[in-house]
């Protein structure tokens, strides 16, 4: 595998999503969007990935749409946002994709479900579906609900039976690795999740799941680039967004 040369200093790191990164190479991927910055990866990430290609660089399906081009009202919603990568490729869909983070807003805003049983749900269904671009964004993130490294890495290794994880959180984790599985779930995975939750509760979970589920399948079908994590700059801005007349 060849590393792909920096060029005039503009060098972000890029991982290929659903391999088993931390066996890879460590090379640079050039390609730049306007107005995203670079850097390296945070020392959270790195923990859990190496960033790589393992057949060498490869740049996203689609092009990333330029926000000059789009209308007045998007780039202002947009601006209110860290610049991500699969931001602005789900901004191609210029008349949903607000609608779509709006929902994802949401879920850092107006919950029952707990912050860390939130990010235990998002990091599963990354794992499950092999989002690396997820799972490295949510690294920092479910660090600062309290997530331990044990779990988060249980969770990355696919193993939801770990002895590690403590009761309620494998009965969240096997219940969203079940949900992603198959179209419906056993009543022992169900049971355990209903004896800890509320009905609320359970459905948010099931939203979330959905939610991350198509936000990953933009990520891994389109090779989005895995970039350095953004912290929590989104909850932040999630927070301090505009809502919306109604």
């Amino acid at each position: 595998m060849q590393a792909i040369a920096p060029q005039s200093g503009e060098v972000r790191p890029t991982i290929r999503n659903g391999v088993d990164l931390e066996d890879a190479e460590t090379v640079w991927h050039a390609a730049q969007r306007p107005g995203i910055p670079s850097g390296p990866s945070t020392a959270a990430a790195e923990q859990h990935f190496t960033v790589a290609f393992p057949e060498g660089a490869v740049v996203s399906r689609l092009t990333y749409p330029d926000r000059q081009d789009f209308p007045k009202e998007l780039r202002e919603f947009l601006d209110q946002l860290p610049q991500h990568a699969a931001f602005d490729m789900l901004s191609h869909s210029q008349a949903t994709v607000e609608i779509f983070l709006r929902q994802g807003q949401a879920q850092f805003t107006r919950l029952a479900l707990s912050p860390r049983d939130r990010e235990l749900t998002i990091l599963t269904t990354a794992s499950a579906t092999d989002c690396a671009y997820e799972f490295t964004q949510h690294v920092p993130i479910s660090a600062s609900v309290g997530v331990s490294d044990a779990v988060r890495d249980a969770i990355k290794r696919k193993d939801f039976n770990a002895p590690e994880l403590p009761g309620d959180d494998r009965a969240i984790i096997r219940f969203v690795a079940a949900v992603i599985a198959a179209p419906t779930v056993s009543d022992e995975i169900f049971s355990a999740v209903k004896e800890r939750l509320t009905p609320r509760e359970i459905l948010e979970i099931m939203q979330v799941t959905g939610f991350y589920w198509s936000f990953g399948r933009v990520c891994t079908v389109l090779d989005v680039e895995v970039e350095k994590d953004h912290g929590d700059a989104v909850i932040d801005a999630s927070r301090r967004m505009q809502v919306p007349a109604q």
